[in-house]
């Protein structure tokens, strides 16, 4: 974050990495209440007159909560101290569950699938990881309770209320992997942590 260009590095990458294809689906494919979809908000519309899952441009959901993702992200990284930097991320993680279950009781639909603060365990997990991986955890056994926190919730809110998601599992599940793929030692047991 001391670097020279920080940001217009890290936007401008993603800028030329994305946008041009992603307005050029919007021009082959005009979505209603394009406008949103200029600024990745295309899930406001959504809520207000339901989800066009027919539509070509309905799988830009994903593209949209990775946007909003690198909005945040820099600017996170760039003004908080790193203790902060680190606290701020694990109340992502722990966020996360507690959004999808009001979202799930109080939206239409799924809508909670297609929010980003119901996918933050998955985002700042992710950095969480990166931040591990660097050294930046004073106490591994307090990481590893929090980042079983979001699965237990999915499970709990599962058993009392029927079938869920399980996006704290593949959340934790993934971060295993990938902390396994980084501390193997020997490249003939990384392959099986390449394909998943």
């Amino acid at each position: 974050r001391e670097q020279p260009g920080y940001f217009s590095s890290f936007y401008g990458r993603r800028a030329f990495r994305i946008l041009p294809l992603y307005w050029l689906l919007l021009l082959i494919a005009t979505p209603d209440h394009w406008g949103y979809y200029l600024f990745f908000l295309q899930a406001v519309p959504w809520l207000q007159f339901s989800y066009p899952m027919t539509e070509p441009t309905f799988v830009s959901w994903t593209l949209a909560i990775e946007e909003q993702f690198y909005l945040i992200l820099p600017l996170l990284i760039w003004s908080l101290p790193r203790e902060w930097l680190v606290r701020v991320l694990w109340c992502g993680v722990l966020i996360a569950p507690v959004c999808r279950w009001l979202f799930h009781a109080h939206l239409p639909d799924l809508s909670w699938e297609f929010l980003l603060p119901c996918r933050l365990d998955e985002l700042f997990g992710g950095v969480l990881l990166a931040c591990f991986v660097r050294g930046h955890c004073r106490s591994p056994p307090v990481w590893a309770a929090l980042a079983c926190a979001p699965m237990l919730c999915d499970l709990t809110y599962a058993a009392a209320f029927g079938p869920f998601s399980f996006l704290g599992i593949s959340a934790f599940a993934c971060g295993v992997i990938v902390w396994a793929g980084i501390n193997v030692q020997k490249t003939v047991l990384l392959k099986p942590f390449i394909w998943p």
